[in-house]
């Protein structure tokens, strides 16, 4: 078994793909990172960090975030970045 976390399209037979559920991505930092370079206020805050990715995909440098005030029906803001190029 192949376990892949990306978007992207079905793939082609022989191969089947199947949501086996949601991935969860939290953003933490340490107290002592944020006393030094100070707490992020807005999502585009984060391009001024040292935002580190665990991951060499591409596509997993480019983090999404919702307004909390959406009600799930896209009526609020939305931003997406590239980190972890600092």
């Amino acid at each position: 078994m192949t376990w892949r976390s990306a978007p992207a399209p079905c793939p082609t037979p022989p191969l089947v793909a199947r949501r086996i559920g949601d991935l969860e991505r939290v953003i933490c930092a340490s107290p002592g990172y944020l006393r030094q370079f100070g707490t992020p206020a807005h999502p585009r805050d984060l391009l001024e960090h040292n935002c580190m990715v665990l991951n060499t995909n591409p596509t997993l440098r480019r983090w999404r975030f919702r307004d909390p005030s959406d009600d799930g029906g896209g009526s609020g803001r939305s931003y997406a970045l590239e980190v972890g190029r600092n």
